[in-house]
């Protein structure tokens, strides 16, 4: 069963006219639109039908069915209007913006979050975020409540800067990844255990790889290339191996084999790969738990 909403544009010399119709279909193989213009044939030689159709020039259009064929009709055919009562109408300008930058704010969550990826980048970052050089006796502390400091000063737009750099861009690395391993363990055959290995080699990196039992391959079926490699985990400050056991994929921590080999030995560290499909599900990847052959 689906919910499929069509919409009927009647295009104007000033104005256009939009209906807005929402089905329920029972059955997904239903073609809503073919199942719909054989109940408008239906109701077409009903008495009630005819008289519509003669009494509109012969005609019988989108807004015509919505407003006449009844739902007892349209169950014939495997759907149904979704004619749920609506109170209020109100027309709006798509182009109207719904916020602007004064609706923006940095919250001391966001501040902490912040300040804490500047420490993990290190002394250029937490420079860059000052404006200004930083004494080499600071200690972190001190760091820190210089940075409170100067994010007191700075407008939101440009705090919120920052964030998105050396923040937001790392989440949404680290969400794609945990996506692609999700798909990637549905493309992993049934005879086989998923693992993330790394593999050196022209890129060096995590590689999505498939373990027979007599040792460990690049699930090529998925691909050839890296989930990650090297340089995006050091440039994102990303702790691939942390991601892994949170997921609890199973992975080997350092190969030095060479990747062209396709096999290379017994990983060193497994981790039950059961709950792997209700971590993924948090980040918003739906897992299959039965791999497809």
């Amino acid at each position: 069963m689906r919910r499929e909403l069509i919409t009927a544009i009647e295009l104007g010399q000033v104005n256009n006219r939009i209906v807005n119709m929402l089905f329920t279909v029972h059955n997904e193989n239903i073609d809503l639109q073919d199942a719909i213009k054989k109940a408008a044939a239906e109701y077409l030689n009903t008495d009630e039908g005819l008289l519509a159709y003669s009494g509109n020039g012969n005609s019988f259009k989108w807004d015509d069915f919505w407003k006449s064929v009844s739902n007892e009709i349209c169950r014939k055919y495997g759907f149904e209007k979704d004619t749920v009562s609506i109170s209020r109408e109100t027309e709006v300008d798509s182009k109207e913006e719904l916020v602007s930058e004064k609706d923006l704010v940095f919250s001391e969550e966001k501040l902490e979050r912040l300040k804490e990826e500047l420490f993990d980048n290190g002394i250029e970052a937490m420079e860059e975020f000052c404006g200004c050089g930083i004494p080499e006796h600071y200690e972190k502390d001190s760091i820190d409540n210089m940075m409170d400091e100067i994010a007191s000063q700075m407008s939101v737009k440009e705090l919120l800067q920052f964030y998105e750099k050396y923040f937001l861009s790392g989440e949404k690395r680290k969400r794609r990844l945990i996506q692609d391993i999700g798909i990637a363990q549905r493309l992993t055959p049934k005879s086989s255990t998923f693992e993330v290995n790394y593999l050196v080699g022209e890129q060096a990196g995590w590689y999505a790889c498939r373990n027979d039992g007599s040792g460990s391959k690049v699930l090529s079926i998925y691909s050839d290339k890296p989930l990650l490699t090297q340089m995006e985990a050091e440039t994102y400050g990303m702790d691939v191996e942390a991601i892994l056991d949170e997921l609890n994929v199973p992975h080997q921590i350092k190969n030095q084999n060479c990747l062209n080999s396709g096999n290379y030995s017994q990983m060193l560290s497994v981790y039950p790969n059961k709950h792997l499909n209700t971590r993924i599900k948090t980040y918003g990847v739906d897992v299959d738990p039965q791999m497809d052959a």
